[in-house]
């Protein structure tokens, strides 16, 4: 039986007097009471309490340290945090999320305040469980049961008034993980195994950490130079205790202080600072791909390469931008302007802000074939080798370079848009780069690219769609053709997929499973016309993901549908070849899919809140483009 310290409750008791002959096992992590009653004698082994510091020897927890925040106001040491600052938290730091890092790092709450299901406190456990979210702010949730090994940080404003929640609270972060390449637990002395109690110094913790440092043996020297951490896994508000009254000004100074805390336990000078220990947990948590020799890689599969180039087109038959514009060298050219520019009058301004972002997305080409030319074993390794997969490289850029060249043009003659805030868009994009987590390994980096070119094959298959609505045939023929090279492109990659699964199915289903985990991030996500969060408070690239999202050019719904038509690509469910970490990444993504729909209804329904939402859009001389 676990969480033992109920054991001496009246209604624990009278469950062990009915199984009175039985042989029971106890056990707790925390082997004392508030209340000061005694535990049943049969209880933690017969009576014998394994220590802390020898659960740390023995590797059965995480080493920890104590970080205090400096923060201006004593009130948060006198007031509570209840459900309602634990929503005025999470709406400001998903707005963090969004305004200053594009919403690169996951938030959500949970609590049993109004306006949360059920069913939302679970879900939250659950992608807090499987490493989707960053920051997790609670009231009183994740606490006993509660397992999550990859945690490095718990940031708590509660008073504790005695040992056993308190302890319970470290246990929180104190599961020790695993190596992902071997199975077995990592040393507990690992860098990768400390994990850090974030606290306001008026909380009064310190009798409590003596105690628990006591038991751990902590050399002192070690706690102050592992005694801050700037990253949160997880931030923890729980209820306070009861009596606890605030007047206004006390709720305004709590709030203030709740701010200037996650500040600078997340932000330094305004920019997010990645705790390296934090991010060696979370590799050492999540299965990598385990690749063969690189060498072996590129020869065994560069014969093979030579089926898939054929999929690329070249010669005089192939598609140029101008076969869809006017013709400048003719006598009407004019006309044939103001013939365009009749057909896309139709087009509305959300329509007109997905096709650019679109079209920015495919300009910053330079940047997708940097980031090929990173992966170990099959860059082009001179710029113009003669190898299969330099031959593909250049190919392919060759083909895609046609997109972003008409959409520019054929944008530019409709007199619709902003053209400078659009080219300054691109030229601060191909600036800012893109970083598709795919760490220069191949199996990654084609998981990736078999992902994305499916998903711009729907996103330009539905602006193809949405222009024929509205009038305009010959982008409807654009943007159909642009899809169809997408389609091809899409086919090539995942087919380099599924010789790896071939080859080494353990290594590219962990692979599939390691990009999944981290979710894919569109190509554009670093996109910033300089003006846009200056104006309204807001990611560019949040508000163009919302507009494509609305308009139903690209939602999440695709996502999850391009997961499960890769779970069936790739023979997920049927697979026998699989071993070890293999089978269990497995499991997991073949209930991706499902899950990932349950969560976009989830989101789709709170969203209705803000229904009616805008923001302007230089891209459209800032004419206000509804978001939702």
């Amino acid at each position: 039986m676990d969480e033992a310290h109920h054991a001496a409750a009246r209604t624990w008791a009278a469950v062990l007097e009915y199984f009175a002959a039985a042989a029971k096992v106890l056990l707790t992590a925390t082997p004392f009471r508030g209340d000061g009653a005694d535990l049943p004698p049969h209880a933690l082994f017969g009576g014998d309490v394994l220590r802390i510091k020898e659960r740390i020897r023995e590797g059965l927890i995480s080493n920890m340290a104590y970080a205090p925040v400096p923060v201006s106001s004593v009130q948060v040491a006198e007031a509570a945090v209840d459900t309602e600052d634990a929503d005025l938290v999470w709406q400001e730091w998903t707005e963090l999320s969004q305004q200053e890092f594009g919403g690169r790092f996951t938030v959500d709450r949970t609590h049993t305040g109004r306006g949360l299901t059920a069913q939302h406190r679970e879900d939250v456990k659950e992608r807090a469980k499987a490493g989707l979210l960053d920051v997790v702010i609670h009231v009183g949730q994740l606490s006993e049961g509660f397992d999550a090994p990859a945690l490095s940080v718990v940031a708590v404003f509660r008073v504790f008034r005695n040992m056993a929640p308190f302890m319970q609270l470290l246990g929180r972060a104190a599961r020790r993980i695993k190596d992902s390449h071997t199975g077995q637990p990592i040393p507990a002395s690992h860098p990768a195994n400390i994990a850090f109690l974030v606290a306001h110094p008026l909380l009064g913790y310190h009798k409590h950490w003596s105690i628990y440092k006591a038991e751990r043996q902590d050399d002192a020297g070690e706690l102050k130079a592992r005694g801050r951490a700037s990253n949160l896994r997880l931030l923890s508000f729980t209820y306070p205790p009861a009596g606890t009254s605030r007047t206004g000004r006390e709720t305004a100074a709590v709030k203030a202080d709740l701010a200037a805390a996650l500040q600078s336990m997340l932000t330094g000078g305004g920019k997010l600072q990645l705790d390296k220990l934090t991010q060696m947990r979370q590799e050492l948590s999540a299965p990598a791909a385990r690749l063969p020799e690189l060498r072996k890689v590129k020869d065994d599969m560069a014969p093979w390469l030579d089926h898939v180039l054929p999929l690329l087109r070249t010669g005089a038959k192939v598609w140029q931008p101008s076969d869809f514009l006017p013709v400048s060298s003719d006598p009407d050219f004019e006309d044939q302007v103001r013939a365009l520019r009749k057909r896309t009058s139709n087009l509305p301004d959300d329509y007109l802000v997905v096709f650019i972002g679109d079209m920015i997305t495919e300009e910053a080409l330079p940047t997708y074939m940097a980031m090929l030319n990173t992966l170990d074993g099959v860059r082009d390794e001179t710029g113009a080798s003669p190898t299969p997969w330099g031959q593909w490289t250049r190919m392919w850029v060759a083909e895609e370079n046609r997109h972003g060249d008409l959409m520019n043009k054929y944008m530019y003659l409709t007199g619709r848009a902003n053209m400078h805030a659009v080219e300054v868009t691109i030229q601060n994009l191909i600036s800012s780069g893109m970083d598709p987590k795919t760490e220069n390994n191949p199996y990654l980096g084609f998981v990736y690219t078999s992902f994305q070119e499916r998903a711009t094959k729907i996103s330009h298959g539905n602006t193809a769609r949405h222009a024929l609505e509205y009038g305009d045939e010959v982008l409807a023929k654009i943007c159909g053709s642009i899809a169809s090279d997408e389609g091809r492109h899409e086919q090539a990659y995942q087919r380099i997929i599924d010789v790896l699964f071939e080859k080494d199915p353990n290594g590219a289903c962990l692979a599939f499973y390691d990009m999944m985990k981290k979710q894919i991030l569109m190509p554009a996500h670093m996109m910033d016309d300089g003006e846009h969060h200056s104006k309204t408070g807001r990611n560019l690239f949040a508000d163009f993901s919302a507009v494509a999202e609305k308009t139903g050019t690209y939602t999440a719904f695709d996502y999850a549908d391009i997961v499960e038509y890769l779970n069936r690509r790739w023979r997920i469910a049927e697979r026998r070849d699989l071993t070890g970490e293999a089978c269990e990444a497995a499991a997991y993504l073949e209930k991706l899919p499902d899950r990932m729909r349950r969560l976009a209804e989830r989101h789709n329904t709170r969203k209705q809140k803000s229904k009616g939402d805008a923001a302007p859009f230089a891209w459209v001389f800032d004419r206000p483009v509804e978001l939702l």
